[in-house]
């Protein structure tokens, strides 16, 4: 599916975008698997190198991907005033796959609009040679092929808010939100939390007192990242699965310190090494039968299926990947909000990044109105933690342009 990443960071001054488009073009050349193109070969898509030079272009608009107005390429970069959004495919990488990339490019960018070499450290250099692990096949048959899972979640009926609340229209918003880090971990400490446990946490009691006579579990998801479970760290390809969180009708009775330690549980269970390799070998098997399958409109046919299934499988969602050391960087960077395009369709969405002492959570819908997002304020205010909301609108991805 033509799913896409977008991640916008926010500088403290106006971008130059002549010193963008040289980091650009530069940082490309240690990624060159981001240099590439969509193209049709009988009845398969292929991604194949991009010689072209890449685009930088100034918004509010964003492009479609692997169209001529980016010269065919899966990556751009859109800016605007003080703003930066690096746009890619979700099928080729996913959040740890990109920002590598990311750092790279901001690195050089830096370096030219500041007239000096940067402490490197933290960073991958445009010279630096390849990680052994950074390419390759990212599912080594001989890791996956014997693993049983240890833990399999309860598959019990659960709110599903698309097709049993009746979510008003389609219109995708966004609602932007600051926390402040060293209080969040505070709160995390003393309740047996994790940022991710505990925005979980918080999401699945907004529900419920969103519908507080429905007595079905509230699902959520945390998206997991597969790399350290296979050993590959480096690789760049997409290798995100999601980890599912039950909360039954009686948990909303829980106090806030059992309830995360209950959310910690439920992601330790399903990362235990047998957990994780028993889901990248479901993850590879389903990638074998699509191969499998004669035809191009088949494929599409069940992977779009598949995907609008998993939008909308989950009460909620949510997403970090961890606090990202940005280095010599950090001190240019005023915000970073991610959105990941396809996790808007059916449910909620959060967000998280974690620059300049503040978690920024993108609070992402595939339809209007702030219903779930006061009702998850509320919830922060009831834990006794403060917040700033950001900016609220329409949510926009750019669209990838597939051949026929």
């Amino acid at each position: 599916m033509p799913f896409t990443i977008r991640v916008d960071y926010t500088m403290k001054e106006k971008v130059d975008p002549k010193a963008l488009r040289h980091a650009f073009t530069k940082a490309l050349g240690r990624y060159p698997y981001f240099s590439v193109s969509v193209v049709r070969r009988g009845e398969e898509l292929l991604t194949v190198p991009n010689l072209r030079p890449p685009v930088v272009y100034e918004g509010p608009g964003l492009r479609p991907l692997n169209s001529e107005s980016v010269h065919g390429h899966l990556l751009a970069i859109c800016y605007l005033d003080r703003e930066i959004s690096f746009l890619t495919s979700h099928v080729i990488t996913d959040g740890a796959g990109f920002y590598p990339f990311i750092k790279t490019c901001l690195y050089e960018y830096l370096c030219e609009v500041t007239g000096t070499r940067l402490d490197p450290r933290g960073i991958v250099m445009c010279g630096d040679p390849f990680f052994d692990d950074e390419l390759g096949n990212p599912y080594p048959e001989a890791l996956i092929k014997t693993v049983s899972p240890f833990y399999v979640p309860p598959a019990r009926d659960y709110l599903r808010l698309s097709a049993d609340v009746g979510l008003p229209d389609e219109k995708r918003c966004v609602y932007r939100l600051i926390l402040d880090e060293a209080e969040v971990m505070r709160f995390n400490h003393d309740n047996d939390a994790s940022p991710c446990a505990l925005i979980s946490s918080l999401m699945a009691r907004a529900i419920r007192a969103v519908h507080p006579d429905d007595t079905r579990d509230v699902v959520g998801a945390i998206s997991y990242n597969q790399r350290p479970a296979l050993g590959n760290h480096h690789s760049y390809r997409m290798l995100c699965s999601a980890l599912k969180l039950h909360y039954p009708y009686e948990a909303g009775s829980l106090e806030i310190p059992l309830l995360c330690t209950c959310t910690r549980g439920m992601v330790y269970l399903q990362t235990v090494p047998e957990n994780a390799l028993a889901a990248c070998r479901g993850e590879r098997a389903f990638l074998e039968e699509m191969i499998a399958l004669p035809s191009l409109m088949e494929r599409r046919r069940i992977l779009g299926a598949r995907a609008l299934e998993d939008a909308s499988a989950n009460s909620f969602s949510v997403s970090y990947v961890g606090r990202m050391d940005l280095g010599c960087i950090e001190p240019f960077v005023e915000s970073i909000y991610n959105y990941t395009d396809g996790s808007t369709y059916r449910s909620l969405f959060v967000e998280v990044a974690s620059v300049g002492g503040a978690f920024h959570l993108a609070f992402l819908q595939g339809f209007s109105g702030d219903v779930y997002y006061r009702a998850f304020l509320d919830q922060l205010r009831a834990c006794g933690l403060s917040f700033r909301e950001g900016k609220c609108g329409p949510l926009q991805y750019p669209a990838i342009e597939l051949p026929e």
